[in-house]
């Protein structure tokens, strides 16, 4: 009996040492891990912008009179060469001096030599385009072929995107051209001192789009020069975004962008270019910062007007193929980037070797292989050597 009694009294003593060796015997920490993989990065300059309408018209009184009451309303369509937009009943004036005549006159010959300068310039712009668009389908089938690079490719696409716009640009210019020539020769034509019944001068617009603004919808009394309403095609839309004067040295002319909560889906677009002038802006932290203004081309949506707010994703470097790991994952050691690996269920500290840095993902140029398990934001708990279990395994 008193043998058994001991033997159960050693076998509890030996359970209590035994606990409490366990109770202080180090234990796995849980973390989570990701593997380093390899795929597309990008990098890129992310900022605030809205759109405005590239090319506004602001029509103008040609000559003194009485306006009539403007029937149109802000928003409505109008088209070049048929909208009625108001009419002028020009006012009996003594006969004008010789000086006024031939100012007149100049304003004529002046509007014709920018209507044969717009001309001059789409020619020019129309072999510039057919041009880059036979060099884009030659890079598409060299591309096609393996014989040409991604990179290069899109920029001839971008080429052609760009000169595309301004052939568009141009064309609207030489609208307003042909409008300002037939004003001018309308403000001659008028008699300067007449006793019959008073002529109207009837004005239409100069180019198709919308109303942005009228001045005044009242009939009124308007001097030459009297702006009467503004006139933009809301299809004709680009962004403007001001970035960090030490971003904008980064961004070139033929970037993408990608453009994001507008209200729909994601669009893409192009920088047609950079301002070469900074300005002070106060941000929102009260800190002054020199901005600058990047101008770029989309294709708007239906829907999208003038002075939308958008989000642009302007692309400054990106490659299909890099190792990669999350951003989350680096901690620094001194001067350098490290990671912790887990290797045999333990955490082993590995010096790295970053070059871009994307929004999430950063591209490692050595230090981890394709496939090894790192892991995300390393406590203070991990070290080298510590016994590791990966969470969810």
């Amino acid at each position: 009996m008193q043998v058994f009694k001991r033997i159960v009294y050693l076998i509890f003593i030996g359970s209590f040492i035994f606990l409490i060796i366990f109770a202080f015997l180090p234990k796995p920490v849980i973390v989570e891990a990701v593997a380093v993989t390899r795929g597309k990065l990008q990098v890129t300059i992310n900022e605030d912008g809205k759109t405005r309408i590239k090319e506004r018209y602001i029509v103008s009184a040609p000559v003194a009179g009485k306006q009539q009451r403007i029937q149109l309303n802000i928003g409505d369509s109008v088209i070049a060469g048929k909208t009625l937009l108001t009419t002028i009943e020009p006012s009996e004036s003594p006969l004008l001096d010789e000086r006024t005549q031939t100012e007149k006159v100049a304003r004529v010959k002046a509007a014709q030599s920018n209507c044969k300068q717009c001309e001059a310039q789409l020619n020019r712009i129309s072999g510039e385009l057919q041009l880059a668009k036979s060099e884009r389908e030659r890079a598409q089938k060299l591309f096609k072929s393996q014989l040409f690079s991604r990179q290069d490719l899109d920029k001839a696409i971008t080429t052609e995107h760009t000169l595309q716009q301004e052939h568009k640009r141009i064309e609207f210019a030489q609208e307003i051209a042909r409008f300002e020539l037939e004003m001018a020769k309308a403000a001659l034509e008028v008699p300067e001192e007449s006793k019959s019944k008073p002529r109207t001068l009837n004005i239409v617009s100069p180019v198709t789009g919308k109303i942005l603004d009228i001045f005044e919808k009242n009939a009124i009394v308007v001097a030459p020069g009297t702006k009467i309403l503004e006139i933009g095609n809301m299809k004709n839309l680009e962004i403007i975004s001001d970035v960090l004067s030490s971003d904008a040295v980064k961004i070139r002319p033929g970037n993408a962008v990608v453009i994001e909560h507008w209200g729909g889906k994601p669009i893409r677009g192009v920088v047609k270019y950079v301002e070469p002038s900074a300005f002070t802006k106060v941000s929102a932290l009260g800190v002054e910062e020199q901005r600058v203004n990047v101008v770029i081309n989309f294709s708007a949506p239906h829907g999208l007007g003038d002075n939308y707010r958008v989000e642009t994703r302007i692309v400054i470097w990106q490659n299909k193929n890099v190792l990669k790991i999350p951003i989350n994952t680096l901690f620094r050691v001194k001067d350098k980037w490290a990671v912790f690996v887990i290797n045999d269920n333990t955490a082993q500290m590995k010096i790295v070797t970053i070059d871009h840095w994307g929004e999430f993902f950063v591209e490692v140029k050595s230090g981890v292989k394709e496939g090894e398990l790192v892991i995300v934001h390393p406590g203070d708990q991990i070290e080298n050597d510590v016994e590791v279990v990966v969470q969810g395994k």
